[in-house]
């Protein structure tokens, strides 16, 4: 009991000091990239909280069981939504960002195409490479309107690896890329 009350501990310790690095120094290697935070954020936040249903939908479409692969997508998205708008609410004022009207449009074009599909159709690789499509094409755009303008902007976390990522973000910034395999 006491062994695996350790193993708990000692695992979120990991698991929250890997996502602070994880996020320090994504941030260092976009800002020498000359790419905006909140770009560097979709990457990283959108990518990071999805991997794991990745992993588990591409199971559930092996095994025979695509209902679970668009139970766990659309159920790990609310959850994250919610999650995450209560823990930043607990821990801190909510202020209200300015949201492009493209970004606004498209992301409510996006979900009610997949609400019609999800209702009217059955869902199939040429909606999943749709999808796709649309995931590549919003995120060159983001992309593209992204730039940072200044170097003035660059400032910083104090620890060494966002220091070492900046310095040479191809080669430090391997392990972030490899990290999730």
């Amino acid at each position: 009991m006491l062994l695996s009350i350790s193993t708990l501990l000692i695992g979120l310790l990991l698991l929250v000091k890997g996502a602070e690095i994880l996020i320090s120094c994504s941030i260092a290697i976009g800002k020498k990239l000359r790419v905006s935070e909140f770009f560097i954020g979709l990457i990283v936040v959108g990518f990071g909280t999805s991997l794991c249903e990745l992993v588990v939908s591409i199971d559930a479409v092996i095994k025979g069981s695509p209902d679970i692969s668009v139970g766990n997508v659309v159920g790990s998205n609310i959850a994250n939504i919610f999650l995450v708008t209560f823990a930043a609410g607990l821990t801190s004022e909510l202020k209200s960002i300015k949201v492009s009207k493209f970004d606004l449009f498209f992301h409510l074009g996006a979900h009610l195409i997949f609400a019609l599909i999800f209702i009217l159709a059955f869902l199939s690789t040429k909606y999943g490479l749709f999808f796709i499509f649309l995931f590549t094409f919003y995120l060159f755009r983001s992309f593209k309107n992204s730039d940072s303008k200044s170097k003035d902007e660059i400032v910083l976390e104090k620890d060494l690896l966002s220091k070492i990522s900046f310095k040479n973000p191809f080669l430090y910034g391997l392990p972030i890329a490899g990290g999730g395999n």
